[in-house]
């Protein structure tokens, strides 16, 4: 036998044996206490047991159940699985109610849901049961912590507590800033705050239940007050969940014994608690396991994974009123349908994008179906770079709205290089003109000194920004027009536009080290010939940051700085030597909090962007903009 099956024969031997040594430890130091009851006792206190205690544990056990299926539904809005939510939630009660019964809660868990759920397959079936284990035990941190601060009789259960709730904020900065993990060939996506926040609250709300469902079966001779009893219980059902062992038989009970002994002094013997135990896991355990074995059993066995299919669908980037849409092929982005709008759609970790305007004035239904695109994600939905006309109606909707930026826009059939705005880029051009750079469409075989000129300015200037702004890469470049200066036949710059029929938009503008003065601004009035030429409507110089509010010295400080770091008062020197008109726009989302998040996360894609998968030269063509098949480029872009 090979070490390998040696090495997993004895791994699957030990999860078996560690819930079997935690049950025989547990009841080892239990017996003293098992030993000394009288049958007559448990009775009476059995007995005791009313009709309504019964009932009142029933429901508290149907909510409990019913916060831990939400789990499921975190979990298959993360994988983007799109099962239906009701079956996502069913499969998920079911597994955690045979699983904690039988224990071995992942493993039963896992087949419960691909029996469940077969079109999602068994390894999905296993993902989804790992990411809910994981998101439950980080929920279930947060809430005891959270339940033995406000509970706590004494410092040290505070700084216990404390503590905690630390380093879980710390394990939630941790994804938050590094949302994406590479070990080995394993990727992982990290559950972004709305999944975590999710998670935290359906915690709380479970425990919360479950306790009160024990508390409902308490015989009246334990006269204890609810929240020190929720305390206790709360930590017993997690060393209990932790042990693995059929309904933490054992452990949950000797650790809840254990802290009564300290904190329910007013509890008079054992027996009354351990028949509570006992009514507790017949309530909580075996019915729950019961139902779902039937409901295991009786349901439907294929054609009941799917929901609603994804609503992304693939079409032209040219029905976009915006040619900077097309950076969605380089973000993994798609074209959606949105209440009846076309729209460029985007992800970050933390949020659903809606970038720059839909294909007509939004109507009502659009606000609230990109929210709900958005929960679908488990992410916080943002309306991105959009015009005022959408701004407004995004306020009108209830949205929080703040000026973010303003584009450069100029319009090809009226641009004049001799109007006296435009004194400066006639400098600079005559500069370009004397150092005899000439600009011309780019072609197949510029592409090595492309990739030369990237890597120079990368060099130069740090990494490129990424999200909403381009990168280099082959396949990308492939689907923009592209110009390149040379002198002496020597590629010295270039610069990228996205080009619809309607519309143009500077994308990538990259200089050598040598290039001449004015180079860069020969390679864009160049471009606003030829489109002029083709009768373009816009050419959009791309947008620089704006002060969502000059009357607030909070604000001001904020653009300064933005302005800084970003070195955008070059880039508005830049731009406005084409005398273009400045348009607002805005970023929305439904609430302050949304728009906070998601300005933020946008900030870190953009500062911190994934790597792009490399490209090869030959994936670099040049295309017209009239080619009816440009929609999204092929999958070595995304």
């Amino acid at each position: 036998m090979s070490a390998f099956h040696l090495k997993n024969g004895f791994k699957a031997w030990l999860s078996r044996l560690i819930p079997l040594a935690w049950l025989i430890g547990s009841f080892a130091l239990l017996w003293p206490v098992l030993s000394g009851l009288e049958s007559a006792q448990i009775t009476a206190y059995w007995a005791a047991i009313g009709l309504w205690q019964w009932v009142l544990a029933g429901v508290a056990t149907a909510v409990s159940l019913a916060a831990v299926s939400q789990y499921d539904l975190i979990g298959h809005r993360h994988f983007h699985t799109n099962v239906a939510p009701y079956r996502g939630r069913a499969a998920g009660a079911a597994a955690v109610a045979l699983g904690q019964a039988l224990g071995a809660g992942p493993v039963v868990g896992g087949l419960v849901r691909w029996r469940l759920l077969p079109d999602i397959g068994a390894a999905m079936a296993a993902r989804i049961t790992v990411f809910t284990t994981l998101t439950f035990v980080f929920g279930m941190a947060a809430t005891i912590a959270t339940i033995a601060l406000l509970g706590a009789t004494n410092a040290a259960a505070s700084w216990l507590a404390i503590t905690t709730l630390i380093c879980v904020f710390c394990a939630l900065l941790a994804t938050v800033w590094w949302p994406h993990w590479q070990l080995g060939r394993v990727s992982m996506h990290m559950p972004s705050l709305r999944a975590h926040g999710a998670a935290i609250l359906w915690a709380f709300v479970d425990i919360g239940y479950a306790g009160l469902a024990l508390y409902a079966l308490l015989p009246a001779e334990v006269a204890v007050a609810f929240w020190p009893f929720l305390t206790a219980f709360a930590v017993a059902l997690a060393v209990g969940v932790l042990s693995g062992t059929p309904a933490g038989a054992g452990p949950f009970d000797l650790t809840l014994l254990s802290i009564a002994s300290y904190t329910m002094p007013q509890v008079p013997d054992t027996a009354a608690l351990l028949v509570a135990f006992g009514a507790f896991r017949i309530v909580y355990y075996v019915a729950p396991a019961i139902l779902a074995f039937v409901y295991l059993t009786f349901a439907p066995k294929r054609g009941v994974a799917s929901g609603r299919a994804e609503e992304l669908n693939l079409t032209s980037l040219a029905e976009l009123p915006r040619a900077e849409s097309g950076v969605i092929r380089q973000t993994g982005g798609q074209v959606a349908y949105i209440a009846g709008h076309l729209m460029a759609v985007s992800r970050t970790a933390q949020t659903f994008i809606g970038l720059f305007d839909p294909s007509e004035a939004p109507r009502k239904a659009f606000f609230p179906e990109l929210a709900r695109r958005a929960r679908q994600r488990n992410r916080f939905a943002v309306l991105y770079k959009c015009s005022a006309q959408t701004a407004v109606r995004a306020r009108t909707a209830g949205w929080s709205v703040i000026h973010l930026a303003d584009e450069a826009m100029v319009i090809p059939a009226t641009f004049d290089v001799q109007c006296p705005a435009c004194s400066g880029l006639r400098r600079k051009l005559r500069k370009a003109d004397r150092a005899g750079v000439t600009v011309e469409r780019a072609h197949v075989g510029d592409m090595a000194a492309l990739a030369a000129l990237d890597a120079d300015w990368q060099a130069r200037h740090g990494p490129a920004r990424g999200a909403t702004m381009g990168r280099f890469c082959p396949s990308y470049l492939s689907g923009q027009r592209v110009y390149v200066a040379r002198v002496d036949g020597i590629a010295v710059a270039f610069a990228s536009f996205h080009a619809t029929e309607l519309e143009w938009s500077l994308d990538l503008m990259r200089d050598g080290q040598g290039a001449p003065d004015g180079t860069i601004y020969k390679i864009v009035a160049t471009a606003l010939a030829d489109a002029r030429a083709q009768e373009i409507g816009h050419l959009c110089l791309a947008a620089a940051p704006a002060c969502p509010n000059p009357s607030s010295a909070l604000w001001r400080a904020f653009a300064i700085y933005t302005a800084g770091y970003s070195h955008a008062a070059g880039l508005r020197q830049f731009k406005s030597a084409f005398a273009p008109t400045w348009t607002p726009r805005y970023v929305a989302a439904p609430n302050l909090l949304a728009l906070c998040i998601g300005l933020a996360d946008i900030a870190r894609e953009v500062m911190r962007p994934v790597p792009l998968p490399e490209a090869e030269a030959s994936d670099f063509k040049e295309i017209h903009i009239n080619d009816e098949n440009n929609e999204v480029a092929s999958k070595s872009a995304a």
